[in-house]
């Protein structure tokens, strides 16, 4: 009975054994699948932390591709407007002389429409005061009449060109209001290329 005993006591001894070093090894087993889970975790967070930072930097760098295409496209403009500038400027100056150039002449022809009509009322006084009785004062009544229309007709054209060189004078200076506008185009330009340098360094 003794020996039987021993016997079913030295068999369970390594079973026991087996059973004890099974629950360490699934303990160990546990806590390293455990471990491998929280490492996987780790490892899928910083994969989509690598993944956000790299879309991030790819958006960048087509952020900074465009303004750099936006910058060089509004340099082109800058350069291009800089001559049209300087062309337009030459053609204000050449603009200002001519409207210089025709108020001149419109204030010459005023000067000479006022001196006619001055002389022309000065000798429709004097000849009205004049009664023509004599064949002398009817002559000069006669010849006053005749320089009358002439003066009239002289006046007309007179007044004529005088209108004209007002007209051209209105469509110059509206030239010269169109060039002056389309030249803001060039400051607006270089206010937006500033900006977008500035946005393309920060």
């Amino acid at each position: 009975m003794k020996k039987t005993a021993f016997a079913i006591l030295s068999l369970s001894a390594p079973l026991i054994y087996a059973a004890s070093v099974t629950g360490a090894i699934d303990k160990d087993i546990k806590k390293t699948q455990s471990n491998i889970d929280a490492k996987s975790r780790e490892y899928t967070k910083l994969t989509s932390s690598i993944g956000e930072a790299a879309r991030e930097i790819l958006a960048e760098q087509e952020k900074i591709k465009s303004l750099d295409g936006q910058i060089v496209s509004l340099e082109q403009d800058v350069v291009r407007l800089g001559e049209e500038h300087k062309q337009k400027n030459a053609e204000v100056a050449v603009i200002e002389a001519q409207k210089k150039k025709l108020e001149n002449e419109r204030d010459d022809l005023e000067r000479k429409l006022v001196k006619i009509l001055a002389r022309d009322m000065a000798a429709s006084k004097v000849l009205s005061e004049v009664d023509p009785s004599e064949e002398d004062d009817i002559v000069k009544a006669h010849l006053s009449k005749s320089i009358s229309k002439t003066l009239a007709t002289y006046v007309e054209k007179l007044r004529s060109e005088y209108v004209a060189r007002q007209k051209m004078i209105a469509v110059l200076e509206q030239k010269i209001r169109q060039i002056k506008n389309s030249m803001a185009e060039l400051e607006n330009k270089k206010i937006r290329l500033a900006k977008t340098k500035e946005e393309r360094i920060s």
